[in-house]
């Protein structure tokens, strides 16, 4: 049976070179992102030779979007091999001022990273004897620059 990998922030970016190499070694790949436009520019892209990647949207931010995608993926493919835990956003503004964006950094974190993993997936995995959890980082992740606290933020936690 062929594996299932969801991506969150799978849109561009790391995520996006994530699905890219997931397609290219037979998994078939979730698109979780916010960015519908983009989202389904990739997933006609990744399935032009066969089916190969569907798009879901995802805010991370809100914890029913999180539910839904979790329990839909594993319902309709009932098993869940790869998440990986992508989404981010990019605040450049100086941290004390960064109040808002900052916050929903933190939500980010607690829905993206923590419920997914620890209350869903895990469970999910668990459950069905194996999977995977990753979650990636860009280069901000080994130290804020000065003006992108809130974001290293996010990546060390």
């Amino acid at each position: 049976m062929r594996k299932v990998a969801i991506v969150t922030g799978g849109v561009s970016g790391i995520g996006r070179a994530i699905c890219e190499e997931l397609v290219g070694r037979n998994v078939f790949v979730i698109i979780a992102d916010i960015n519908e436009h983009d989202g389904c520019l990739l997933e006609a892209e990744l399935n032009k030779d066969a089916s190969n990647a569907q798009y879901i949207e995802l805010n991370v931010t809100d914890y029913k979007s999180v539910e839904h995608v979790i329990t839909n993926v594993y319902e309709e493919f009932q098993r869940l091999d790869y998440l990986f835990n992508n989404a981010g956003m990019l605040c450049m503004v100086k941290f004390m001022i960064c109040r808002w964006t900052n916050g929903k950094t933190l939500w980010i974190l607690i829905y993206g990273a923590l419920y997914m993993v620890f209350k869903l997936a895990i469970k999910i995995m668990k459950e069905q004897g194996f999977g995977h959890i990753i979650n990636t980082s860009s280069a901000a992740g080994l130290g804020p620059f000065p003006i992108s606290t809130a974001y290293s933020m996010l990546l060390w936690a």
